[in-house]
Formats: structure tokens, sequence, C-alpha cells
């Protein structure tokens, strides 16, 4: 969809008539860069809502990433307000056209820019503070499957051996203090595969293995 959206509307495209980008001296790719940077620092926010100042400061950051020259956060941010039109105001506040777009360029980042490492962290981390806690709900894993799915398989479902305090992890990110919580999430990691091998046993005629990859991870 994001490619259709700027070769529609690439002034650079001759024949009829297109708005011109502010950010003329920045390529498809350049400007793939600078979105997808900003996608996933606000997904991983969960900021789904920007004021104007917020969204300048975000830009200025991803522009800053990549060391751009010749761009402007005011002009990248009216080119994707006014020429590929991902961001619509909503109010006195501007979101994206629709929330896919960031879901989609956030795991975007994480399966082009991220090395295995930092993408386990990133995975792990989502897993524990977002789908155990019911905020990950959209199509985030979904699309880095699709986008990446061996390195996302692999980085995922695979024992990561990272340097995890998991009490500690929760504590900070989900800011849960209830005993009885934290034993029974240490205890699932733990037993993990003596849970596997009893749900594979006593579920007449399923298996683990019907579910895909993202359900089976989570």
């Amino acid at each position: 969809a994001f490619e259709a959206l700027y070769s529609t509307h690439d002034s650079k495209n001759k024949g009829t008539y297109r708005r011109e980008f502010k950010c003329d001296k920045l390529d498809e790719p350049g400007f793939r860069r600078i979105l997808s940077h900003f996608c996933f620092q606000s997904y991983f926010k969960q900021d789904y809502e920007f004021s104007e100042e917020k969204l300048l400061l975000y830009l200025q950051k991803s522009i800053s990433k990549f060391d751009i020259i010749d761009v402007q956060p005011c002009d990248f941010f009216k080119d994707l307000k006014n020429v590929i039109c991902l961001l619509v105001r909503d109010g006195e506040n501007f979101k994206f056209s629709h929330r896919s777009f960031q879901t989609y360029f956030a795991a975007c980042y994480t399966a082009e820019r991220l090395n295995d490492e930092e993408q386990k962290r990133v995975l792990y981390e989502y897993v524990l503070t977002r789908v155990w806690s019911g905020s990950g709900s959209d199509d985030y894993l979904e699309m880095l499957n699709q986008i990446s799915c061996e390195r996302f398989v692999v980085n995922l479902l695979e024992d990561t051996n990272l340097d995890y305090d998991l009490g500690d992890l929760i504590k900070e990110q989900l800011e849960i203090k209830n005993d009885f919580v934290n034993s029974s999430v240490d205890g699932i990691i733990e037993h993990k595969k003596e849970i596997y091998e009893l749900a594979n046993k006593y579920l007449n005629k399923w298996t683990i293995e019907r579910l895909n990859k993202v359900d089976q991870a989570i």
C-alpha cells in the first residue's frame, strides 16, 4: 500500500499532476527508513495519537538516526499528511489514517534494521509485556512473520539464552506486584516442555502443532 501511495504522488512521475514532496531530495528507500523508525518508536511507546509537537520530536529523532541531511521534520510531516496521506487530523491531534500502517512499519523496522540479538530482545519483551498483558491485540507478530518468516521463527521460537531477570522485567514493564502472578509466569517458563507434552497427550485429536507459529509462541 505504501509503494502505491508513494508512487501515485511522486512528483517525479511525469504525465499527470502530482503533489510535490517537500522532501524532494529524499528517495523512496530513505523516506521508508525514516517512516519505519518513527513507527517503531511510537508503536512500542504505545503512542497512537500525536500532537504536532510530539510528531516533530519523533521525526527529528528518526532523521538523526540515519544522519540524513537536507530533510527537516516539518517537511517530512507535511509529506506524510498532505502527499501520501498516512497521517490525518483528529481534533487537535494527528493519527495514522489506518493503525495497520504504524504496525506494519514497526514490523518492517524490526525485520530490516535490528540485528538478531536486538530482535530477540524486542520480541521477548513484546510477548511478556504486551501479549500477556492483553495490550498486544493487533497484527504485529503476524506481519513480522510474513515479512521475515525464517528469521522471525528462529528469534522468537528458539531459546534465546538472553540474560533476563524475568521477575524484574515483569515488575518494571507491567508493574505487577502479585506473588501469584509472578510465580505462575515463572512456572510456565520453567515447565514449558512438560506443559507442551501434556497438552499434546490429553487434548483429544488436537496438537499444538495445529496452531500457527505465532500462536504457538504466545
